[in-house]
């Protein structure tokens, strides 16, 4: 359900007027992308990811919580 709450937090971010309430949202994305990570890990340790699958979507999320830290520091200005 984290990775779901990640794309419905941005949605709701995109769609608020104020710079503030789409921080908001944005944040909580991120955590969201941070929780699925955690997901990922546990996962894998329980043998239901391989490695290289693993890998390849913790960098995923790594890249988008940049694009979202940069999007939220722009937003803060």
């Amino acid at each position: 359900m984290a990775a779901n709450s990640v794309v419905h937090n941005l949605a709701e971010g995109y769609g608020r007027f104020e710079a503030r309430n789409k921080t908001r949202f944005y944040k909580i994305s991120r955590g969201s992308a941070f929780e699925s990570m955690s997901h990922i890990l546990v996962a894998e340790s329980q043998n239901y990811l391989n490695s290289e699958t693993a890998e390849n979507l913790i960098l995923r999320y790594k890249e988008m919580i940049e694009e979202l830290n940069s999007l939220i520091y722009s937003l803060k200005k």
